[in-house]
């Protein structure tokens, strides 16, 4: 999977993809925004990653490449911003905006391990699309406050 989502350097601020799209000929546009993810980190040098966004405006097809086009908004001591649109041909099939920074301490650390407990011990909630629901654990009463 790694190496599905690494991309190949063409010349300054392009790059090349590739799919691993199996029976369908549509990239599924997570791969498509991990691509831009990478294409992006290896434009800025030393900073990490800490928003990623994405317009998927036409489908990928997983039988041709994909061309990665990074273009830095702005490249500071602690933040930088970049603009990564992947094509097809002439087409753009998706524009990425990503806002990466400098390395820092976590503010916020969870526990290694997930908290004890078991999927039939949670309260179901239903979710709008069909086939998804929530489960929620440590309460008596999803719709108290």
């Amino acid at each position: 999977m790694l190496a599905v989502f690494d991309v190949e350097p063409m010349e300054d601020g392009r790059f090349r993809g590739f799919s691993d799209y199996g029976e369908r000929d549509v990239v599924d546009a997570s791969q498509v925004l991990s691509q831009g993810i990478v294409a992006s980190s290896k434009t800025i040098e030393g900073k990490v990653v800490r928003r990623a966004s994405g317009v998927f405006c036409r489908p990928v097809r997983g039988e041709e490449e994909i061309d990665f086009t990074v273009d830095v908004v702005h490249a500071g001591r602690s933040f930088a911003t970049t603009v990564v649109t992947a094509s097809q041909g002439a087409k753009t099939c998706a524009v990425i905006t990503l806002l990466l920074a400098a390395p820092s301490e976590d503010v916020i650390r969870h526990p290694v391990q997930p908290p004890g407990s078991a999927p039939e011990d949670a309260i179901v909630q239903h979710m709008p699309m069909a086939g998804r629901e929530l489960r929620l654990i440590g309460m008596a009463d999803s719709n108290d406050p």
